[in-house]
């Protein structure tokens, strides 16, 4: 409020505050006042930088990640188009920052509706460009093999991405246990994969154990903490397991 009054609603310093606030509500599951500040950020930053600026671009990238968080699929990925076409009109098809927004939209397509196939396709051209360009967009710095096997099992190359993420698991459980983020994700994409490929049971225990890790240090809300109680639900949901099922899928919605 101070810098408010100092420096005013739209200043570069006041709105950036304002969305670094509305990152930290969409990570405690107050998404719509995050959607709301995000809202906010974003019609200051065009007016203030114009529609294409870097910072205008996150802020957009910003909204589409918490409307996503509401539910609201449609408008997030109605958002998540423009990121793209931003990106690639000032970035390029080849830019870390425009691989990572097509990934956003092909994540977005794969949650709406009977869509499958093209999300496949939209993976499969992300993992051709990572792969050509030898691009780190898509690795995470410390343990980059749960990104490449998370896209190559989105480009349903299941075998070669359970192979890649066995790995990935034994180095996260082995040199950085104390990563919660990481573990947690990490035993997420690998429990999801598991599941896909029909072994339950062990996707079960991967899945939980993940959840719980990432509950442990307060992300259970969180998008990667969401994503986690959704494959529970969708496991059990599979397994005939109706109750667990809907329990879970009250935790993924927060």
């Amino acid at each position: 409020e101070r810098r408010v009054r100092v420096q005013g609603e739209e200043h570069p310093a006041t709105v950036g505050s304002r969305s670094v606030l509305a990152s930290l509500y969409g990570e405690m599951g107050r998404v719509e006042e995050s959607r709301r500040l995000h809202r906010q950020c974003l019609d200051a930053r065009r007016r203030g930088l114009g529609p294409d600026h870097p910072a205008t671009l996150q802020s957009l990238q910003n909204l589409a990640i918490v409307t996503r968080l509401d539910g609201d699929l449609q408008e997030a990925e109605r958002l998540q188009r423009q990121v793209v076409t931003l990106r690639l009109e000032r970035m390029g098809a080849d830019h870390p920052e425009t691989l990572r927004a097509k990934r956003r939209l092909a994540e977005l397509v794969g949650e709406s509706g009977d869509r499958r196939g093209e999300a496949i396709a939209l993976y499969r051209e992300i993992l051709e460009t990572f792969e050509r360009t030898d691009s780190p967009a898509l690795s995470d710095r410390i343990e980059p093999g749960r990104d490449r096997g998370d896209l190559l099992l989105e480009a349903d190359r299941t075998r070669e991405a359970e192979l890649l993420l066995a790995e990935a698991v034994a180095r996260v459980r082995e040199s950085l246990p104390d990563e919660s983020l990481l573990l947690g994700t990490t035993l997420t994409v690998y429990g999801r994969c598991l599941f896909l490929n029909g072994r339950v049971d062990e996707a079960e225990a991967l899945l939980l154990e993940g959840h719980e890790i990432l509950a442990q240090s307060g992300l259970a809300d969180s998008e990667a903490g969401r994503r986690a109680a959704t494959l529970l639900a969708d496991l059990y949901a599979e397994s005939g397991r109706s109750a667990d099922a809907e329990a879970w899928r009250q935790r993924s919605v927060g």
